[in-house]
């Protein structure tokens, strides 16, 4: 660590000697200096000198001598960079300490800090997300509490995540208008404010972009595209008659539309709960015991809501007692839906709003047993 000649100076130019001895030692004035008994070695008549004219210190008894730096060192028993900080201090005078290099280094640390910060957030959302990575610790018996405590994490299999939702002509169309050689530009706007301060202190975080690989967004339409293709075989595998249905006739019959809306579930949407559809109202088979908040949090998993978001919803339903069945919540589990709803909106519920407000309906006025 470096400081300038000019800093040392400064700090005892506006560090009177006569002041800072005088804190400690008893100095009385002896025609254009000052003397007292030495703090240095024990006497009864004083031979402790100290020059205001040159900012020195001389014992003639013992022999220590020095200025107002190595008198606060030998009295405070600090080093010199700790000297020079105290009475750098006591002047209102900043110390720098260390050269242009010595400080990218420092900075460079601590940005790769906090870049490794965001990057175990991200990491602990993806195992928080992942009922599979989460299972594979608990075997292990590695609690909840001890995932959080420590920031575990999961990485996926790619290092990016990307949730993509578009309509397949939308995802086609940025096919065809890619002009980047093989990647299509990501508009990240929305997580300058996340980052903002958080990489580089006191700079303005103003652009955040990446690339997406074109032929993963073919591979979206492609398996949109065979999904709706095997969904299309199994209708007319399981219910032919579904062929000859027109838009503005008659639906089918109300055993076939049930048929219909399982096969529609299980393709399109996989396993996520028991929806049945007729026309354009729907309605969701609840598979939940009265009172028996175990089962709230599993239908609300398998709905769609993550695990955390479901476990947390089944508990503040248990703790509370509604009204009626047409007021199913209480304060408490309003408050929650207030606040998490827009899970369903952002993506992080793999459900949409709609359906999360009815699940999250259905489900409490089956607990309740008013439904």
């Amino acid at each position: 660590m470096q400081i300038s000649e000019e800093i040392i100076q400064k700090i005892k130019e506006q560090n009177d000697i006569v002041d800072i001895i005088s804190e400690t030692v008893k100095l009385k004035r002896t025609g254009r200096n000052f003397s007292g008994l030495c703090p240095f070695h024990n006497e009864k008549s004083p031979s402790f000198s100290v020059s205001q004219e040159k900012q020195i210190y001389k014992c003639f008894g013992c022999g220590e001598a020095g200025n107002v730096i190595s008198f606060v060192m030998k009295t405070k028993n600090m080093q010199f960079l700790e000297a020079l900080r105290y009475l750098a201090d006591r002047a209102n005078i900043h110390l720098d300490f260390g050269n242009k290099e010595n400080n990218k280094t420092a900075q460079k640390k601590d940005l790769l800090y906090k870049i490794n910060v965001e990057a175990a957030r991200f990491f602990f959302s993806n195992l928080m997300n992942n009922q599979k990575s989460k299972e594979y610790f608990l075997n292990r018996g590695i609690r909840i509490e001890t995932i959080k405590r420590f920031g575990l994490g999961y990485a996926n299999d790619s290092w990016n995540n990307y949730s993509v939702r578009e309509s397949i002509a939308a995802v086609d169309e940025l096919v065809k208008v890619s002009t980047k050689g093989g990647s299509l530009g990501i508009n990240a706007s929305n997580l300058i404010l996340l980052l903002q301060g958080k990489i580089y202190k006191g700079y303005a975080c103003n652009d955040i972009s990446g690339d997406i690989s074109v032929v993963s967004l073919s591979e979206i339409s492609q398996a949109v595209r065979n999904r709706v293709l095997e969904l299309t075989i199994e209708f007319e595998k399981s219910i032919p008659s579904a062929a000859h249905i027109t838009f503005g006739t008659q639906g089918m019959d109300k055993d076939n539309a049930s048929k219909a809306q399982q096969i529609t579930q299980q393709i399109i949407y996989g396993n996520v709960g028991n929806a049945i559809s007729g026309g354009s109202e729907s309605t969701i088979n609840v598979n939940i015991q009265s009172h028996n908040k175990e089962s709230v949090a599993n239908y609300l998993k398998d709905s769609g809501i993550s695990e955390e978001d479901a476990r947390d919803f089944s508990l503040i339903v248990a703790s509370e007692t509604p009204s009626s069945s047409e007021e199913p919540f209480g304060e408490g589990a309003k408050n929650w839906i207030a606040s998490n709803i827009r899970k369903a909106a952002d993506g992080t519920w793999k459900v949409g709003m709609a359906v999360a407000t009815k699940v999250l309906t259905e489900a409490a006025l089956k607990y309740y047993g008013l439904q």
